[in-house]
């Protein structure tokens, strides 16, 4: 489908750089501007790359919660058993797979005082985990954000 979702916020950030920030004078609203259309553009290059990135960052964060099993109160460990055994989400589910990914991070928070009280596979799964996932995070801007007034 013609334009796609990349191209539609790539059209809105470019006209947004070529009509309405030429039309800022005053400087705060001019660089509150630049930092949206850098995020817009940021956005349309990481889509194509997000389903991909969550699948990959939902296996991981599952396995590292698999890891942790034996760590945690019947309850919790339940809990996650539960959310590891349901069907992942299609690759073209955006909103699916942004569901998954925010339910096992959070069942990852509450797992994660006894992760690290224990120090041991699971805790070294969580660490390498997340020093990939901080490399391969896909939506990155390259401009300089704002400041706060």
């Amino acid at each position: 489908m013609r334009p796609g979702i990349a191209d539609q916020l790539d059209a809105i950030g470019r006209t947004l750089a070529e009509i309405v920030l030429p039309e800022i004078a005053a400087p705060y609203p001019k660089e509150i501007l630049s930092g949206a259309i850098a995020a817009l553009c940021a956005l349309a290059d990481t889509l194509p790359k997000l389903p991909e990135f969550l699948v990959w960052d939902a296996e991981g964060t599952g396995a590292v919660l698999a890891a942790a099993l034996p760590l945690l109160d019947p309850g919790r460990a339940g809990a996650i058993r539960a959310t590891l055994a349901e069907r992942a989400p299609a690759a073209a589910d955006l909103p699916g797979l942004e569901r998954r990914q925010e339910t096992l991070r959070g069942l990852l928070v509450t797992a994660m005082p006894a992760i690290l009280a224990e120090r041991g596979p699971a805790y070294r799964a969580m660490v390498d985990h997340m020093r990939a996932r901080a490399e391969r995070f896909p939506f990155a801007i390259s401009a300089t954000l704002p400041k706060l007034k």
